[in-house]
């Protein structure tokens, strides 16, 4: 296959793994905001969800928004 040729087949693969750790993201985000606001501590979050505790942080910073 030539460099101008177009892999579809790759292109749609590409495309669902992308959207598929978006996705991942976005329901590690809701839990997130949802562990916060039952009282969970960010640490206590951030470990357990496997993300930075800046970016916890940030999350609930940007709810109260």
């Amino acid at each position: 296959m030539s460099l101008t040729e177009f892999d579809e087949e790759l292109f749609i693969r590409n495309r669902y793994e992308e959207g598929k750790a978006d996705g991942s993201q976005s329901v590690k985000n809701e839990a997130a905001k949802n562990l916060h606001a039952n009282g969970v501590s960010v640490e206590v979050i951030a470990k357990s969800l496997g993300m930075p505790v800046e970016e916890v942080n940030a999350l609930i910073k940007e709810q109260t928004a």
